[in-house]
């Protein structure tokens, strides 16, 4: 599953594992503060932030050729750039720094309240199968639209002719604002992968809606297709635009990400293709 939808927002499925375990160990921080009179809850920030921090900052420095282009971009989270791993140690080493410095009681109910975060950002993320082992097979027989195409014949075309090679697939509509702030970054790399094959898919809308803005913001896109069932976000499991598939040239699904991507983050998803 690569979204949760809550009333009219949807979330992606990482960061609704993040906020879900902060809010339940945040909640029993604050339960144990007013029955002990203790303070355990800011302690339990400073670890969450200590983790997000570095987990941002380790990204940055991994991908700071593409944030060079715009410094900025480093602050603008959305992207979802993080290292998770260095995110992990940071906020690991954080929490045992502040158990060490509590005492008593304090330290008790501090490391319930981590306890409670381990438990429940574990048995979600396995209960919501993130990340499987086990990647899933593109449905090259998905049927879309090119009204663009020179005859009849070739306006209706199957992902199965594009096979053979990876595949970037970026779900998108023209009223959706992370789609089209997005667009030059996806431009720009088709421009610097050329052994990469990118299908720009339409959720649903009109060809002249969708030729009016391509020619509004004079945007060269590759392959630009109309999924007008919305087939493919479907498959994906996703119900927020923009998403996009990463596919290995098997025909697999190496990745799928809910939301927008810079640079970075999409280079990071396009270097795992194989």
């Amino acid at each position: 599953m690569n979204s949760i939808t809550i009333g009219p927002f949807a979330l992606s499925t990482p960061l609704f594992i993040v906020l879900l375990t902060l809010l339940c160990a945040v909640a029993l921080a604050w339960l144990l503060e007013k029955k002990y009179t203790i303070k355990v809850e800011s302690r339990l920030w400073l670890t969450a932030i200590a983790g997000l921090v570095v987990a941002r900052v380790v990204f940055v420095a991994q991908y700071w050729e593409q944030y060079q282009i715009n410094l900025l971009g480093m602050l603008d989270i959305r992207d979802g750039g993080f290292s998770v791993a260095a995110g992990l140690i940071a906020a690991a080493a954080m929490a045992l720094y502040l158990g060490y410095k509590s005492v008593g009681l304090q330290r008790t109910a501090f490391v319930l309240s981590l306890m409670t975060a381990v438990v429940v950002g574990g048995s979600t993320f396995l209960w919501l199968g993130v990340y499987k082992k086990d990647a899933q097979p593109l449905p090259l027989q998905t049927q879309l639209q090119n009204p663009w195409a020179d005859s009849v014949a070739e306006q209706t075309v199957t992902l199965e002719n594009f096979s053979g090679q990876p595949m970037v697939i970026n779900l998108w509509a023209s009223w959706c604002p992370p789609c089209r702030r997005e667009m030059p970054v996806f431009e720009q790399a088709q421009n610097e992968y050329p052994q990469l094959i990118f299908i720009y898919a339409n959720q649903q809308e009109r060809a002249e809606t969708v030729d009016g803005f391509l020619s509004g913001q004079q945007l060269n896109l590759q392959h630009v297709l109309l999924d007008q069932d919305g087939d493919l976000a479907r498959f994906a499991r996703s119900r927020g635009l923009p998403t996009t598939l990463f596919v290995n040239s098997d025909g697999s699904v190496q990745a799928i990400r809910m939301g927008e991507v810079s640079r970075a983050t999409l280079t990071q998803y396009i270097e795992q293709l194989r």
